[in-house]
């Protein structure tokens, strides 16, 4: 059983820098991760590149181990993430538009172990929601750092 979610925002601006932004400041734009850390760079980000994401969301810290597992700049990068309690597979596309660049990001959650199988089971639908929610606020939050960063002014 996964959760998937999905969703996009247009950011006003060139889709190089939307893609660079994106990819390689997450911790900066993002509302729940926090650390961002790169382990082993494989030809600058590619396909096999590592790192280490720590979340926080409601006072609850999460560690995961993340692979890149696409690198298409600037049209597409994939990850796939370990956590104790889910892992993570989220794919970000983006598109050029009039005005800028559309980035879409579909992921899945898969919960790991009988609890957290179980509270997605009973809890799945408030889990999804919250979901959805999270991913409007981190569009939000994407599309401001992108349009208002230095490198772009």
């Amino acid at each position: 059983m996964s959760m998937n979610n999905d969703g996009s925002v247009v950011v006003n601006c060139p889709i190089e820098d939307v893609f660079r932004l994106t990819i390689n400041h997450v911790a900066e734009w993002s509302n729940v991760v926090v650390e961002d850390k790169l382990i082993n760079d494989v030809n600058n980000g590619d396909v096999g590149t590592t790192f280490l994401s720590v979340t926080e969301d409601n006072g609850r810290r999460m560690e995961f181990q993340g692979e890149v597992i696409e690198h298409d700049p600037p049209h597409s990068s994939a990850i796939y993430m370990k956590g104790d309690m889910f892992n993570i597979d989220c794919q970000y596309q983006f598109e050029e538009v009039d005005g800028g660049t559309r980035v879409s990001q579909q992921s899945s959650v898969t919960p790991n172990g009988l609890i957290t199988k179980l509270m997605f089971a009973i809890m799945g639908p408030f889990i999804a929601r919250r979901g959805c929610d999270a991913l409007e606020r981190e569009f939000a939050s994407l599309k401001e750092f992108c349009e208002t960063h230095p490198s772009l002014q």
